[in-house]
């Protein structure tokens, strides 16, 4: 007899700008939040991970193209420091999160978004104003305008009660002459804490 899948919840992971910044180039993301989900939920969310596309204050299409795209996804996931990265669930860490190797890495297909109304335009950082209500990035050499790569995890649903989730991992990008098109030197530390309440 087939079971019912359960139904999957995206945890977000840290959040969209850094928390703090102790150097230029020196950033983390520390976040604490509580939620609760009803049983039977299985949780999705990164460890790390990093999204390119070629949307920009203009409008205008940028003219990086697919290949810098992927290549400007994977380059700092491909120096995630190794023994930064930990999942621990209720005390308990999962095992294979030892490097950018791990199993549980992942380059996305090409992928599209339509960003709502009061969106991340607005931040200072981009354009101080939102993008239109609908926006997607331009489509880069017929694919759709988005590509990720990330280490991703899917828990099992968890049982009734309170849980605690621990996600942390570090990647530092170097100053090189040969750092591809949209990536500068970072050195980038996640510290995700939730607290979950199951029912």
């Amino acid at each position: 007899m087939l079971r019912r899948a359960a139904w999957i919840s995206v945890v977000p992971g840290g959040t969209f700008l850094p928390t703090s910044t102790t150097a230029p180039d020196v950033f983390r993301s520390d976040v604490y939040r509580t939620c609760r989900i009803p049983p039977g939920v299985a949780l999705f969310f990164p460890v790390l991970n990093t999204e390119f596309d070629n949307l920009q204050c203009s409008l205008v299409p940028a003219d990086n193209s697919a290949a810098d795209l992927i290549r400007a996804a994977n380059y700092p996931m491909d120096r995630v420091i190794p023994g930064s990265m930990a999942v621990v669930v209720d005390g308990v860490g999962i095992r294979g999160l030892r490097d950018a190797r791990t199993d549980y890495r992942s380059t996305s297909p090409w992928f599209s978004y339509r960003l709502p109304a009061n969106n991340v335009g607005h931040l200072e950082q981009f354009c101080g104003v939102d993008f239109p209500e609908g926006t997607s990035p331009p489509d880069v050499q017929g694919h759709p305008g988005a590509i990720a790569d990330g280490i991703y995890l899917m828990l099992a649903p968890l049982p009734r009660g309170t849980h605690t989730l621990h996600v942390q991992g570090r990647f530092v990008v170097k100053q090189s002459p040969h750092l591809p098109p949209l990536i500068f030197p970072v050195d980038f530390t996640q510290n995700i804490n939730y607290t979950i309440t199951v029912g």
